[in-house]
């Protein structure tokens, strides 16, 4: 059975995302909660490989919660702002 065609990214933002999560089989609408997903096996693991991913940049920039909680040793990223202390 062939696929559905994908909408263009840049035709319908929300609608090539609707379209490749379920598409994937990544997650599917609930049935008892409308406008909810629920999000399936595959869509998990694609979503700890992001997070895991996004975590590793975050800290080799050091950019992670240390500016926000006050600590010294963070690099000033905002430009043009007093660092949190």
């Amino acid at each position: 059975m062939a696929q559905p065609a994908i909408t263009s990214r840049s035709e319908d933002f929300a609608a090539w995302y609707q379209d490749v999560v379920l598409g994937g089989d990544m997650a599917e609408p609930a049935e008892i909660v409308k406008g909810c997903m629920v999000i399936k096996p595959k869509g998990y693991a694609v979503w700890e490989l992001l997070q895991r991913a996004l975590d590793d940049r975050f800290k080799a920039t050091r950019l992670g919660m240390a500016d926000q909680l006050g600590c010294q040793h963070a690099p000033d990223w905002r430009i043009g702002h007093e660092p949190l202390r």
